[in-house]
């Protein structure tokens, strides 16, 4: 009787599987501003080495979908969400997108050619301005997503090596801003400065303007007046006393204080809340000839 025996040696090629990548990627924080935002945000690989040369030096960046599970991207805070998204550019003209649907200008590439050299690869993150944020509660927003690379071997396949996480917040302020206009004009933010012209005075003379408030928290009013609710020619002669009056209340001579008016429990609407702003001159006798001036400070708080 014969005995054959089948010895059989298995290998494998250790390049065909890890790279060992080392990844270093930080979280990424932003700000809700009045403008929209394309922030760039970096990251680095490196590869130790005992890589392989010619099967590691090219890595592809994709990255997932967030928890929005869809590449139309959203932060969370509570039930509330925020729009963003990924981009290869900070034109927004590629979005950034995970493996299997990602096109050839939907990801990242980088080079590590030497061992223990970082490369360094840049998303770009959208930020979007107040104004499209308006209705959306304040607080902080955050997604949390990997990124996930990928090695590029030398006969053209494309294999995973390993994923890196990261978060991104975004934080939409409690604000208010108060802008004084033409009557029935619209809000204006860099209208925060108003002349009421009262010509040749008389008693009991009335000017009016429009004081809006555009905030996305319930806020307050106060008011202070640099001569104490008198209009003052220099050098000091007989003033002219006068009241101010904003919205529903009641009218009331400013001093150099503040003085709390209002507050409102909700916030506005995107276009501002309108208050008629009113002011009155007092009685007065004869007057010198020149010019009598006040200056009145309104200060809008949000809560």
């Amino acid at each position: 009787m014969k005995w054959i025996f089948l010895i059989f040696f298995l290998t494998s090629q250790a390049w065909a599987q890890d790279c060992n990548y080392s990844v270093n990627l930080g979280n990424f924080t932003a700000s809700v501003q009045p403008v929209a935002q394309v922030l760039p945000h970096t990251f680095t690989v490196s590869r130790p080495i005992n890589s392989s040369e010619s099967n590691c030096p090219t890595y592809y960046a994709y990255f997932a979908k967030g928890q929005a599970n869809s590449y139309q991207r959203l932060a969370f805070s509570g039930a509330n969400s925020l729009r963003y998204n990924l981009y290869r550019n900070v034109n927004m003209g590629n979005v950034l997108k995970d493996f299997g649907d990602a096109g050839p200008s939907e990801f990242l590439i980088g080079s590590v050619p030497q061992p223990n050299t970082p490369n360094t690869s840049t998303m770009f993150v959208e930020v979007l301005d107040q104004a499209s944020t308006f209705s959306i509660p304040p607080g902080v927003y955050t997604d949390t997503l990997p990124i996930n690379i990928y090695a590029l071997r030398n006969n053209g396949n494309i294999e995973y090596q390993r994923s890196a996480w990261f978060t991104l917040s975004f934080t939409i302020t409690r604000y208010a801003e108060v802008s004084i206009v033409p009557v029935n004009a619209p809000h204006d933010p860099a209208a925060t400065t108003y002349v009421m012209n009262f010509g040749v005075m008389s008693p009991q003379q009335e000017l009016q303007a429009d004081l809006r408030v555009k905030a996305n928290v319930p806020y307050g009013i106060w008011v202070s007046s640099l001569n104490g609710g008198q209009l003052r020619k220099v050098p000091h002669t007989t003033p002219v006393p006068y009241q101010i009056k904003i919205g529903n209340t009641n009218f009331m001579t400013p001093t150099t204080s503040n003085q709390w008016v209002l507050n409102e429990g909700s916030p506005s609407s995107s276009s501002g809340r309108p208050y008629p702003l009113t002011v009155r001159l007092g009685n007065f006798g004869s007057l010198d000839d020149g010019d009598y001036e006040e200056a009145v400070t309104i200060t809008v708080q949000a809560y």
